[in-house]
């Protein structure tokens, strides 16, 4: 199992390591765990919208959870700084159904939008870290 061979290379008991993912999660230091699928086998494509707005504030960001929540295409949505203030990652079929969640968003945040930018994820890869 994934908790036996964590403990293995940390050189602690399985029981051990255990009780301190349960303690990391408790305490919110593990938020979550994450999936990676291959997109090629399940006959899908992961394409990321860089979204440039006019301003960032509180509404425009529960506009935006919404709009995820609202679109099982949606996987991701990750606020950040830069050129972007946000990132969603969609799972489409094709181009487009691609055109049609890119227009959906548009309607949806209507001037708070200045523009959106995709990129398609030819290939992700998790770095494997070497022990310590």
């Amino acid at each position: 199992t994934p908790i036996t061979t964590l403990a293995r290379k940390v050189g602690i008991t399985p029981a051990i390591a255990e009780y301190r993912i349960k303690k990391l999660e408790e305490r919110k230091v593990i938020a979550g765990y994450r999936l990676h699928l291959n997109h090629r086998a399940l006959g899908v494509s992961l394409f990321k919208l860089c979204l440039s707005l006019r301003t960032y504030q509180a509404a425009t960001q529960k506009k935006l959870q919404a709009f995820c929540i609202s679109h099982p295409q949606a996987v991701c949505l990750v606020h950040q700084l830069g050129g972007w203030f946000a990132e969603i990652e969609v799972e489409v079929e094709d181009q487009r159904e691609l055109q049609k969640i890119i227009t959906a968003l548009e309607m949806t945040l209507k001037e708070d939008l200045l523009s959106v930018d995709y990129l398609l994820v030819e290939d992700a890869y998790y770095l494997d870290r070497p022990e310590h």
